[in-house]
Order: structure tokens, then sequence, then C-alpha cells
């Protein structure tokens, strides 16, 4: 099976696109809305991993400090500097943060030698955020280098935020470490259930947070964190014919998972989960005690790692 690479561009609902692709997966990036992608399929399967909220796949600019709810919810974008809105050093951080809703500036040196290199810069806070997105074999491959341009040494959040159809038959898999997810948030979930801290994978009752089933209701979610992980990585599987999306990153400086399931709460939408690598166990950065701290002028970068591939194909 060949590995050669493609690269194309493309247009969605009248944006510019590029696209990666081998025998393996292909991935779709547009630049202009956040450097969202749009499309991450498996093309042995044909399996596509970005939520999209119909067929269609309608994509629309946003403007700075439109809440997310409005956005075309279609596939995985970045949070940056916080996750909710909040007030914090005197600005006013819109949902999601401030990249997810404006255009990044795409290289095209790096484009030419088979990278989506995008980079945007913050308009409160004083940041530069580059992200490196490439392919090999059946692994997407995300670089990112966080540089603080300003006087002052400057706090931040930042949480992968991918938006995946999950199945019926599909199971989430976390480290065998992982005991208890402190919740910070839930929406249709019984009185007397437990207001923060809950059991992996089954904190009660009807509820199996490895199957995605949030009990009878049909309209129910939940936001948890992982505590700090010394292997990070989860995946989800088809119980079906194996095929599987594995994310792993570096602990450092981002030892947290943050797991969201989704059953209808929130628009409507059925059988979405997100697997949020992060810097912290919190969606505010107003609520973090022990914030991280990039010093005046200092540059950070963290990587990950997306594998799309089938169970029998693991040696074990």
């Amino acid at each position: 099976m060949t590995h050669e690479l493609s690269r194309n561009r493309v247009t969605r609902s009248g944006f510019p696109a590029r696209r990666l692709s081998n025998a393996f997966l292909s991935v779709e990036i547009v630049p202009e809305l956040g450097a969202r992608i749009v499309s991450l399929k498996n093309v042995r399967t044909g399996r596509e991993w970005c939520w999209h909220p119909d067929e269609s796949m309608q994509l629309f600019a946003n403007d700075y400090g439109d809440s997310f709810a409005e956005s075309p919810n279609v596939g995985f974008d970045e949070c940056f500097p916080s996750i909710e809105a909040c007030d914090w050093q005197g600005r006013r951080l819109p949902c999601h943060g401030e990249v997810w809703s404006v255009p990044w500036e795409l290289d095209e040196q790096a484009w030419e030698r088979g990278i989506i290199s995008t980079t945007v810069t913050c308009r409160q806070s004083p940041f530069e955020l580059n992200r490196q997105v490439s392919i090999r074999g059946n692994q997407l491959q995300l670089d990112y280098l966080l540089h603080n341009k300003g006087e002052q040494p400057e706090a931040y959040l930042w949480a992968f935020h991918p938006m995946m159809r999950v199945k019926s038959d599909d199971r989430l898999e976390l480290p065998e470490e992982v005991r208890i997810l402190q919740v910070e948030g839930t929406r249709g979930v019984p009185e007397n259930a437990p207001k923060s801290d809950w059991a992996w994978p089954s904190p009660f009752a009807g509820f199996e947070l490895d199957r995605f089933e949030l009990g009878a209701n049909e309209c129910a979610s939940v936001k948890g964190f992982t505590g700090k992980l010394q292997t990070c990585s989860a995946r989800i599987a088809s119980q079906a014919n194996g095929e599987y999306f594995e994310i792993s990153w570096e602990a450092e400086p981002n030892p947290f998972l943050g797991v969201w399931i989704n059953r209808g709460a929130y628009r409507g939408f059925q059988h979405v989960a997100a697997l949020e690598p992060t810097n912290a166990q919190t969606d505010f950065l107003s609520k973090h005690h022990m914030p991280r701290l990039l010093p005046a002028g200092a540059q950070c970068s963290w990587s990950m790692t997306i594998t799309l591939g089938i169970l029998s194909e693991i040696n074990f």
C-alpha cells in the first residue's frame, strides 16, 4: 500500500481549504475559519470522524466574540486562552477563546513541503499561536508553538476541541490509571447525581460513560476531566469492525484530558463526543487556581498525534 502524500486545494461552502491525504487518511483544514479541521477521514473504511450537523457541512464565518453555539459546529477547533467566556486581567475573553472565530495565516512555503502551518495572533491577549499539521502513514501529527509577545508573564488555558460523531457500537478507552472524572458541568442528569467526582466508567445506574450512555434522558450531557495523567492517550474504538480513533500527546505541558459527552443537550445533537487534551482541569481561565504562566517573550511547544487504525493490526 502506497504512503504517497497528496496535496489539494479545495473549497468548502465557498471557503478555501487545504487537504492532505494518503492511502490511510485525509484531513481538510479551512484557515479562514480558525484553522478548523472540517474533515478527518479513514480512507480505508470511509469513516468520517469529524462531527457535521448534517451531511451538507454548511460552513460560515463568525465574528470575534460570538458564542461558540452560534458557530457551524463542525469538526475540530482550538480553544485558547480560555474555553468558557470569562473576565481575566481586564479582558473579556470570548466563549471558546480568541482564536476559533478568526482567520489564521497560512504558510505557503510549508504547504509546498506537505505541511499545513497556520498562525494566529490574539486580539486581546499578547499571544501568537502556530500549529503545523502533517500526516505520515495512518497518523495525523499536530505540532504547536506558543509565543508570549507581551512584557509580562501571561496565564492561559488551551484545549483541543474535536467534536466527533460516535456510533452505538463505539467504546471509549481511557488509560487504566483513570478512576475518577472531575465533573465541571452537566445537563439532564438525575438530581441525586454526584456534583463533582464521578467514578469511571460507571458513576451510577444507567450511566456507562465508556459506551457514551447517559441514562434514559434523551437530552443530557456531561463535561469532566481526568486527573494528571502518566499515560496521555485515549481511544474510541468500534466493536463492530475494530476501526479506531486514538489521540496521544505529551504530558508536559498538558497533563489532563477533558471528556465531553453529548446526548441531545447541546443544540439537540445526538451521539457527539470530544476528547480534549488540555493544561487544566477547568474550562475557565478565571477559575484556575494555578494557571500556567508563560514568561514575557518566551515560547513553549507541544505535540499531539491522532492515529486512525484498525485494532486487528495492532501488535499487542
